[in-house]
């Protein structure tokens, strides 16, 4: 069985194609995606993704290897780009000029409005909390993105704006407080609200 590490990115992947070949695989990608999404791993086939791209059964084999393979490189991608997101949003929101509460609130929001409302988050929460055979997936995904949480409220800390000897469970005392209540709300009014009480309850217990 395939583990995830084994898997090449999107990116990496198609760096020396053809733009013929990198039209199909980019295809491909987009079909599975849609199809593991409404169908599930199982009811997904190499045929019908085939089809549904466009290209022949062959071609999908050569560029993923198996099913395996290209369900990997589809919540690959979508971790990558989640936590690209994330660390975006943490460089531009929590600059050093910025009183902390507000830093962090405008961290949380970004984090809201630009990765967990975005499709990647979609993909990341339905494809991993399905039944698939891939190894490694779901631990994969967690250590990366508390990996860029933990490098930033590590920064915090070397700086001497949040108070710790652990900023990776800084980060997730901040992930707990803010963004994990902030997704079982329903209203965008009872989401701020969380974000606001939950940076309040953690700059009280972290800050100077």
């Amino acid at each position: 069985m395939k583990n995830a590490s084994d898997v090449a990115s999107p990116a990496s992947s198609s760096r020396q194609m053809r733009p013929s070949s990198a039209r199909k695989r980019a295809a491909i990608i987009d079909a599975a995606r849609g199809l593991f999404l409404r169908e599930g791993y199982e009811r997904t086939s190499m045929d019908g993704i085939a089809a549904a791209a466009g290209v022949s059964k062959p071609t999908v084999y050569e560029h993923f290897g198996d099913k395996e393979g290209l369900f990997s490189v589809i919540v690959g991608a979508s971790v990558e780009a989640l936590v690209q997101t994330i660390d975006l949003a943490a460089i531009e929101e929590l600059a050093a000029d910025r009183p902390l509460a507000s830093a962090l609130l405008g961290f949380a929001r970004r984090v809201v409005g630009d990765a967990i409302s975005s499709s990647d988050y979609t993909v990341v929460r339905v494809l991993l909390g399905s039944e698939h055979p891939v190894a490694g997936l779901e631990r994969q995904s967690e250590e990366a993105s508390q990996a860029v949480f933990s490098h930033h409220f590590a920064a915090l800390a070397d700086a001497g704006r949040i108070v710790t000897r652990n900023p990776g469970r800084a980060a997730q005392h901040f992930v707990a407080l803010t963004l994990f209540l902030a997704t079982e709300h329903g209203s965008d009014d009872d989401t701020d609200q969380v974000l606001k009480d939950g940076v309040d309850a953690f700059v009280r217990a972290y800050s100077r």
